[in-house]
């Protein structure tokens, strides 16, 4: 990963910060406590630069935000889901985080303001800006703990030991790998309503349980992500040609392997972040 020195920037804010609280930690001991006990809640008054300073350091934070979330977004329509283990997982993880930082910096604002410009308390102001960041960090280590898949890699790519009995060489591996990627590539066997994990063994020739460990553990994901993935790929091209204009979002769905509209809609949603209508409206 090249690292740019532009990206220093990023280093500034801290920078910034550390500049500025060096002189207090430089004081004695007798020193910080009496600034600590000359503190007096109710009068209490903000310094105008140190006002100055959160509130820069709220807009950088804020921005980080923003970006962050564009970020997941694009990143998340772009994937193909072949290539990222447990991406849904993972980017509903990452939302989710994101998420409750921006409802903290909500908070940061609210109370700062009020802090500005009302007689607000100053140890409620100290308590209720460490009761969020308390919160969260408890409700993203439950989340960690409720999608094992950010613990330990559990979830629909791994394969939890139930193929201890099947043993795949690499060379073998290789060659299965190669012989399918041709068969969904080349021939498009997806585009088979029919196209299951039996159907398509029986096109290689293998036990379904050494196609199955394959694309588990090689490709990383459940064999109908990988299937649908392709599945997906497919809808995402003919919605957005004008040459199937004249085909309604079922017709589109049949003929890149779905079954129903209601499986379609599912499955679409759930890789790219958006219902298939809504898509194909914006690419048109």
């Amino acid at each position: 990963m090249k690292f740019e020195k532009r990206n220093f920037l990023h280093i500034i804010p801290a920078v910034i910060c550390f500049i500025t609280i060096v002189p207090f930690y430089l004081q004695s001991a007798e020193n910080k406590v009496a600034l600590v006990q000359a503190c007096d809640p109710d009068n209490f008054q903000l310094p105008a630069n140190r006002a100055l300073y959160f509130g820069i350091l709220f807009i950088q934070m804020a921005t980080y935000v923003g970006a962050t979330w564009r970020l997941l977004k694009e990143k998340q329509e772009s994937t193909d889901g072949r290539t990222f283990k447990n991406r849904h997982a993972v980017f509903k993880w990452l939302k989710f985080f994101t998420a409750g930082f921006a409802i903290f910096l909500a908070c940061y604002l609210a109370v700062f303001a009020l802090f500005l410009f009302t007689s607000f308390y100053l140890y409620i102001a100290l308590f209720t800006l460490l009761l969020f960041p308390a919160f969260l960090i408890h409700s993203v280590g439950y989340w960690t703990i409720k999608e094992s898949v950010i613990v330990n890699g559990n979830g629909a790519g791994s394969s939890n030991g139930r193929y201890q009995g099947y043993k795949l060489t690499n060379s073998k591996a290789n060659n299965l790998q190669r012989q399918l990627l041709d068969l969904m590539e080349t021939e498009k066997i997806y585009r088979d309503s029919g196209a299951g994990l039996l159907e398509i063994s029986k096109r290689l020739s293998v036990n379904p349980s050494y196609l199955s460990q394959l694309v588990n553990e090689e490709l990383e994901c459940s064999f109908t992500d990988f299937v649908n993935s392709y599945r997906i790929d497919e809808t995402k091209r003919m919605l957005t040609d004008k040459k199937y204009d004249h085909l309604c979002l079922l017709g589109i769905a049949m003929e890149a392997g779905f079954n129903t509209k209601n499986t379609f809609t599912r499955v679409f949603k759930r890789h790219t972040g958006q219902t298939p209508s809504y898509f194909r409206k914006t690419q048109s």
